[in-house]
């Protein structure tokens, strides 16, 4: 009994809580935020370049606020044991096409694996979850009825996350910078 006490006392400063009193006067586990660990969603925003290829996004702007996805548990993992991240993805100043509409995918920098998260709002807005690591923000020009494997319009952004950007300097010399601006990505 005393052990169950002390465990149900000690359990919830272990995993980033405190004990508060219900308005009953009972004892609950209350989050306590200046112990939960996470970096503001400026550390983890990805910038949307544009391509300038498609007319209406030539002073359109956008990013993608990357978060990592809630779980009782602090870290919220896939069945195969990776991250779950959840994000959303956003974009100003941008005009509507005509013919087609935008449409949101995530890729791995190899292009192996692509994952299709789906067409913009009205507002051009979307929200969705990834497991990758390392991956790529492709926003497309689509027309109705594309394929959802892989994308087939023209690109009219793309971004990379934090996690991308970082890469050896294997194949370069010791001094030599990748010129990562040159392809859009600051």
């Amino acid at each position: 009994m005393r052990i169950e006490i002390l465990l149900g006392l000690i359990a919830p400063l272990l995993l980033g809580a405190h004990i508060g009193r219900h308005a009953a006067g009972e004892r609950v586990a209350v989050a306590d935020p200046m112990l939960t660990c996470s970096a503001g969603p400026e550390y983890y925003r990805i910038d949307l370049v544009s391509t300038r290829k498609l007319p209406g996004t030539y002073a359109a702007s956008g990013f993608v606020d990357v978060q990592y996805a809630r779980s009782p548990f602090g870290v919220a993992l896939s069945p195969t044991g990776q991250y779950v991240y959840d994000f959303d993805v956003k974009l100003a100043d941008v005009k509507a096409q005509p013919k087609g509409h935008y449409v949101v995918w995530l890729a791995t920098p190899t292009l192996q694996d692509v994952q299709h998260v789906g067409p913009l709002s009205a507002q051009f807005e979307v929200s969705g979850q990834v497991t990758f690591n390392k991956f790529l923000v492709v926003v497309s020009l689509e027309q109705d009825g594309y394929d959802t494997a892989r994308w087939t319009g023209p690109i009219a952004f793309r971004g990379l996350s934090r996690s991308g950007k970082m890469h050896t300097s294997i194949g370069h010399g010791l001094f030599q910078d990748e010129p990562c601006v040159q392809y859009g990505f600051n």
